[in-house]
């Protein structure tokens, strides 16, 4: 049957309605099938069917009362709309049930060290998580920013961010952090390299563009400088504005 491989496609490419449908069309077919329920509810959630996506989830909770992939669902769906302390809570409940859950451990150890301030338990889980999958971009990612704020060791922290570049170049924040370290060590020339391509991927990259204008500066392209300070202002980094004020200006 095409209908799943196809619904884990769409929901991938978010036609979540499409998902549904695919997903719907499966379940005819095999109609206790856990995961599948799961995944609708999640699209579902996602094109604003809250009853259906609830009603998916507590079928799937009677098929299988300690599954971990329905609340996996759920937190995710927390996540989507920025509830962070729910998100967290189910998170825990995928990882009592399951462990070696691998998105589930590095969203919940994201969401401890955002939340809760668990800076230790944060990075053990990320290490956790390259020893079992060393192509997780995401937990090198997150390993690169820990050690860029808590830890001296940069060389650690500047392989991560390679790596997490080699793994996963869409990774939203990922050619930003690589460019910040790289404009700490006076490298102006490869720091915007990476901020263009930050911005390529993400035009609304507030600090892609504060970061590349300060590059620009340092190497003698004023212009090019106030011209991303002005859009960093315009995508709400007020702090540009004082850029601008004290290096724009037709007297300076």
């Amino acid at each position: 049957m095409p209908f799943l491989s196809l619904g884990i496609i769409n929901i991938l490419s978010d036609n979540n309605v499409e998902a549904a449908k695919l997903f719907t069309r499966h379940l005819k077919f095999f109609p206790d099938s856990y995961y599948i329920y799961c995944l609708r509810a999640l699209a579902r959630y996602r094109y604003k069917n809250s009853v259906g996506a609830r009603e998916d989830l507590e079928y799937a909770r009677e098929l299988n009362p300690d599954g971990y992939f329905a609340p996996y669902i759920k937190a995710v769906h927390f996540l989507d709309i920025d509830d962070k302390e729910e998100a967290l809570k189910y998170f825990r409940i995928t990882l009592r049930r399951n462990p070696d859950y691998i998105p589930a451990k590095v969203e919940n150890a994201r969401l401890e060290w955002k939340l809760n301030n668990k800076i230790k338990y944060a990075f053990n889980e990320f290490n956790d998580i390259i020893d079992v999958d060393s192509t997780n971009g995401i937990a090198y990612y997150e390993r690169a920013r820990l050690s860029m704020q808590y830890s001296s060791n940069r060389e650690m922290a500047f392989e991560d961010i390679n790596k997490a570049v080699y793994l996963n170049p869409t990774l939203p924040g990922v050619f930003s952090l690589r460019g910040v370290m790289k404009l700490s060590n006076s490298d102006f020339l490869s720091a915007i390299d990476d901020f263009t391509k930050a911005i390529e991927y993400d035009p609304s990259d507030v600090h892609a563009y504060f970061n590349r204008g300060i590059a620009f500066f340092n190497i003698g392209m004023k212009k090019s400088a106030c011209s991303d300070w002005q859009k960093a202002g315009e995508l709400g980094n007020y702090t540009a504005f004082r850029y601008i004020s004290r290096y724009c200006s037709k007297s300076n």
